[in-house]
């Protein structure tokens, strides 16, 4: 019995310093991130929003893994996120920048048509906001991002039961992507879905990508 009681504490120890690793380079790199949008001059008012945007949602989805970090990481990193959601927020102010205005072109038969830049159009899908909260970001109707969405042949990604070689895809995915805020909103649930399972000898690959 005590040796099941240690085994069981000892794979609880590595499933925490795993979540500390991994959350602590998602972090460095999301700063990372974000930091070159300040030092960037020519960054404008969209691209600095969507940094705040990062920066909000690391701060909600690190409270949710509070009790599972070390005080004096939690502490820091949130200080840190919260030191640059000031400097954007500071930023942003200071740009007053117009609204995005729609630009309109013509189609290939000679009708006016909503110009929507395929790639901040899959950039926002894969941030999963809502369509809705789509259309207001490119000043169009929710119908239209579905219909762009379906003319590029972007589709929308669903959180469901996830298989270990979908786990270890999804993972493969975070240490690509080049947008970290993806990164983070694929992680937290990714790793809250996970948790009892981290540890476990199955998820062998899972732990190797984090390491």
């Amino acid at each position: 019995m005590a040796d099941g009681a240690d085994s069981h504490q000892h794979e609880a120890g590595n499933s925490s310093t795993l979540l500390s690793v991994t959350i602590a380079k998602e972090l460095d790199a999301l700063i990372t991130d974000v930091q070159r949008c300040l030092d960037d001059l020519s960054a404008n008012e969209a691209e600095v929003s969507l940094h705040v945007v990062y920066i909000q949602e690391a701060i909600m989805q690190l409270k949710e893994f509070a009790d599972m970090l070390p005080s004096l990481q939690y502490d820091s990193a949130m200080r840190r996120l919260v030191n640059l959601r000031n400097l954007l927020e500071e930023r942003e102010s200071g740009m007053n920048a117009a609204p995005q205005q729609q630009v309109w072109m013509t189609g290939n038969r000679g009708a006016w048509t909503l110009a929507i830049d395929p790639d901040l159009l899959l950039e926002l899908t894969e941030l999963r906001f809502t369509d809705d909260e789509i259309a207001v970001f490119l000043c169009c109707s929710r119908s239209t991002v579905q219909r762009r969405r379906a003319a590029y042949g972007l589709e929308k990604r669903r959180q469901s039961n996830i298989t270990h070689e979908q786990l270890c895809e999804i993972v493969r995915e975070i240490r690509c992507k080049a947008v970290l805020g993806f990164a983070w909103r694929s992680a937290r649930p990714i790793l809250s879905a996970s948790w009892p399972l981290i540890a476990s000898p199955s998820h062998d690959e899972f732990t190797a990508y984090h390491l």
